[in-house]
């Protein structure tokens, strides 16, 4: 297939399929609670949709960063990777979009998938696949990594390599396995008990949400029981209806079945089931709204904690592929990795105090201050301050500088 790109026209081996989605080999597959577990039935659970979403957006929230390595690294704004995955990866999406489909293929289906347009060797666009469209496994003979991708009208382009695609594998039981595997898959037990206690949910508001009972009939036969009973479903079944009267007769009498502990218990239950939805990807319950006694309770001291225990390894997962990818940094002195700086961010208080004694302690430049503050530069801001200073905080401050005086730094 010939692709008109930014640069011309460039030959693909594969295509791209827009007709019904090939579903995965474990669609529909019966979890221990007797309901199938599908990608579609699974997203309708929100706490699996935000676990599954949140990270994809945050993610993309962060500009990838190209770098020259040296004895101080610096961005190389002007090379070609550059222009293709901070501005813009193709013609058809930015970078935010681009960034976004990658995570949120790692977080659906733990693989990512992304079809590299190059024309002379050289990648000029890069289009992410959807993961229920391609499957990977190894060759036999040369263990060479292998795609097959899923096209329109039942066509599949095979022996695909690394040449066109470039492959972010995700989770795998199986160490050295070809491909990531699906969360929503190994997990389908506990997902599909998610997914019955949602359905019992929507059936108990679809009667009214009234407690259950019988109906206890001294006389009369099997259809004159049906037919009480249909009369009362077609009258008192769905929302609004149940404050309907409900007439009986032939010394018919309404027992009612009280609730059981375990029903009274379901609030409680499908708190767990977020709690388990979280353990499944490792996501911080706190952000689905649930309170954790062991999280930090200082926001910078917390901002580190999810940096360092949720979020990085996430981010490195995308940065590692990109860096051993031979038509991206490998072999050459260049290498990508994203920018955490936003989410790091201190209140303004704790940074004006950091700047403080950084400028006062003579390694940090007022300019460098500046920069971080997005200000434009001063005249003789690059110069180091000479330590000792007048200026410096007074010990008997326990370390606490006012702002104005920080402020001051900035200014001067």
């Amino acid at each position: 297939m010939i692709l008109r790109t930014r640069h011309g026209n460039v030959e693909l081996r594969s295509e791209f399929g827009h007709s019904s989605d090939i579903p995965a080999p474990w669609a529909g597959a019966l979890s221990a609670a007797g309901v199938p577990v599908t990608q579609a039935t699974a997203l309708g659970i929100p706490a699996v949709a935000n676990v599954i979403r949140s990270p994809a957006e945050i993610l993309a929230s962060l500009p990838f960063i190209v770098y020259e390595k040296g004895e101080i690294n610096e961005r190389a704004e002007k090379s070609w990777q550059w222009g293709l995955l901070h501005e813009q990866p193709s013609a058809e999406c930015d970078t935010f979009e681009f960034f976004y489909d990658i995570a949120l293929s790692l977080e659906a289906a733990q693989n990512a998938f992304i079809q590299k347009a190059k024309f002379r060797g050289r990648v000029f666009e890069m289009y992410v696949l959807d993961p229920q469209r391609v499957t990977c496994r190894r060759d036999r003979e040369t263990g060479e990594k292998l795609f097959d991708v899923y096209l329109a009208d039942g066509k599949v382009q095979r022996n695909l390599t690394t040449e066109e695609i470039l492959h972010v594998r995700g989770y795998t039981p199986s160490p050295g396995g070809a491909c990531g595997v699906s969360l929503l898959w190994q997990h389908r037990d506990p997902i599909g008990a998610s997914i019955a206690m949602q359905k019992f949910e929507g059936d108990y508001f679809r009667n009214s949400g009234n407690v259950p009972f019988v109906f206890e009939m001294q006389q009369g036969n099997e259809t004159q029981a049906q037919a009480l009973l249909d009369s009362y479903v077609r009258q008192h079944s769905g929302p609004g209806k149940q404050w309907n009267p409900v007439v009986v007769w032939g010394g018919t009498s309404v027992k009612p079945m009280p609730l059981s502990m375990r029903d009274a218990a379901y609030a409680e239950v499908k708190k767990l089931s977020v709690e388990d939805v979280c353990q499944i990807w490792g996501w911080p319950p706190e952000l689905l709204g649930l309170s954790n006694d062991d999280s930090p309770t200082d926001y910078n001291t917390w901002t580190t904690w999810f940096l360092k225990f949720y979020f990085l390894w996430r981010l490195r997962r995308i940065e590692r592929a990109f860096a051993s990818d031979p038509d991206l940094f490998r072999g050459s002195n260049l290498f990508g990795e994203f920018l955490t700086a936003g989410l790091e961010r201190a209140d303004i208080r704790t940074r004006y105090e950091s700047y403080l004694k950084g400028v006062q302690a003579g390694w940090l430049a007022q300019n460098e201050v500046r920069a971080l503050e997005n200000l434009p530069p001063k005249e003789g801001g690059d110069e180091i301050q000479q330590t000792p200073v007048g200026g410096a905080p007074n010990p008997a401050s326990n370390g606490s500088v006012d702002e104005a005086a920080a402020r001051e730094v900035l200014r001067a």
